[in-house]
């Protein structure tokens, strides 16, 4: 009975190792596909880093052409104040007796007129260009602020990942210490059947050889026999060949 069960033991752990190695093989499909992805997570990442960095340098150059305009704008302001002043003492120093009006002259009317315009007209640039320069900083960083929250939602997700991976690299560590178990397992039964196999070839040779032996001795009784019968054929006619005689 044991030579008989251990058949049907090692076919049930052939079974069960066929089995558990297919899942560690799913599992070790899928490690690899979670690897292949979140390398492409990470290319991804580092493309949007690089994006990031040119938005941000696309930034500071236009703030800083904003402070070159603001600079060349004041400059001009100024250099026209400038000729201005020159043009003012020019024409004060060639019209000494101009017409009065509360003690200032035409002329000077006129200048403080068109001054007054100029820096009205200035102030209105300047307002624009402030108001332009604000709103192109706010997109740029409404722009970065974007960036920056995907870049977080892609470190979230590479995260979540990486420990997915681990967890199952654990599972296939778990796994592949049990397929060993059960190989240890199985190779053990095979050595407890070849042992039963073994005996069970002496035990058939023990039996055969008892069957020989006994035929061996029923042969030789049977001629035993056979001796005795022919003896006693032999006594029974030479007594019949006697009592003849008598």
């Amino acid at each position: 009975s044991a030579a008989a069960a251990a058949p049907f033991s090692s076919s049930f752990d052939v079974a069960a190792n066929e089995g558990v190695l297919r899942r560690l093989q799913d599992m070790e499909t899928l490690l690899t596909e979670n690897e292949e992805r979140e390398e492409a997570q990470t290319r991804l990442l580092e493309e949007m880093r690089e994006q990031i960095a040119v938005v941000i340098a696309e930034r500071d150059e236009a703030l800083m052409r904003a402070r070159k305009l603001e600079n060349k704008y004041q400059k001009a302001k100024a250099d026209v104040g400038v000729w201005k002043e020159t043009v003012e003492r020019l024409t004060d120093s060639a019209s000494p007796s101009g017409r009065l009006v509360d003690g200032r002259s035409g002329l000077q009317r006129a200048r403080e007129l068109h001054a007054t315009a100029n820096e009205a007209a200035a102030a209105a640039e300047r307002e624009e260009n402030e108001r332009h320069d604000s709103s192109e900083r706010s997109e740029l960083l409404m722009l970065v602020e974007d960036e920056r929250a995907f870049a977080r939602s892609l470190h979230e997700d590479l995260d979540a990942t990486r420990k997915m991976l681990l967890d199952r690299d654990a599972e296939v560590h778990a796994l592949a210490a049990e397929l060993s178990e059960a190989r240890t397992s199985l190779s053990a039964a095979h050595t407890h059947a070849e042992l039963e196999r073994g005996r069970a070839d002496e035990v058939a040779a023990a039996s055969h050889a008892d069957t020989s032996a006994y035929a061996d001795a029923l042969e030789e009784t049977e001629r035993e026999n056979g001796g005795l019968r022919q003896r006693l054929a032999d006594s029974l006619k030479q007594n019949a060949s006697y009592a003849a005689k008598l």
